[in-house]
């Protein structure tokens, strides 16, 4: 039996709209057949194909090991990290919100200031009275919630200290 699968792929990000090149391979034969779809050595696409009594069905999975992510401070969180109101980040797996403290946190100057922003590892809490945002949602919606929660290529996160002098 002969099986015909096509593949349209096109990879871009948000901020520029043109598709890029990526390479295709494939694995295996006959009814447990695989393409893998990789693009800048980060992102990787399954398409597992498998015959059962004549059914088709075609399963995806995403698997990207590093994401990018924009990062932003406000509220006087910039001053933390040399007055600097947003960062580009690549997050290597795994992309928690706590992965991303825990990266973040070295680049807190002087780095005496880091307990401003967090505690440190192996916990890497955020400190009270700073609110983080994902794509502009409270984290605490996110499921799953707090330094738990998940983040995709591509997110936007906000640091906002809700703490002010007066």
């Amino acid at each position: 039996m002969v099986h015909r699968l096509w593949v349209y792929a096109r990879l871009s990000h948000k901020n520029n709209p043109r598709p890029t090149n990526a390479t295709i391979s494939t694995k295996g034969t006959g009814n447990n057949t695989s393409l893998q779809l990789q693009h800048n050595s980060t992102s990787i696409l399954l398409v597992n194909m498998a015959e059962d009594d004549g059914q088709e069905t075609v399963r995806t999975t995403e698997s990207i090991s590093v994401i990018d992510l924009k990062v932003e401070f406000g509220g006087g969180l910039e001053t933390l990290f040399s007055n600097q109101n947003s960062l580009k980040i690549q997050l290597p797996k795994p992309h928690t919100i706590r992965h991303l403290v825990s990266l973040l946190s070295p680049q807190v100057k002087p780095q005496k200031s880091m307990s401003l922003f967090c505690s440190a590892g192996p916990e890497w809490d955020i400190k009270p009275g700073i609110l983080p945002l994902v794509n502009d949602e409270d984290w605490e919606l996110l499921e799953p919630s707090g330094m738990h929660a998940i983040l995709k290529h591509g997110d936007n996160v906000m640091f906002i200290s809700t703490l002010h002098g007066g």
